[in-house]
């Protein structure tokens, strides 16, 4: 497969649904951020 066609095409999907990434992006970093700091709480518990 051409790797500059699948760039094109994964392009215009991306230019056609970035709403929609950029909400998924959103709440993927929310996730990633919440379970840091669930994390962090647990390490703490277990340093006590």
């Amino acid at each position: 497969m051409n790797l500059f066609c699948t760039y094109r095409l994964s392009h215009i999907l991306y230019t056609k649904h970035w709403h929609s990434l950029t909400n998924c992006a959103q709440n993927l970093r929310s996730l990633t951020s919440n379970l840091n700091m669930r994390y962090k709480t647990e390490q703490r518990e277990y340093c006590y």
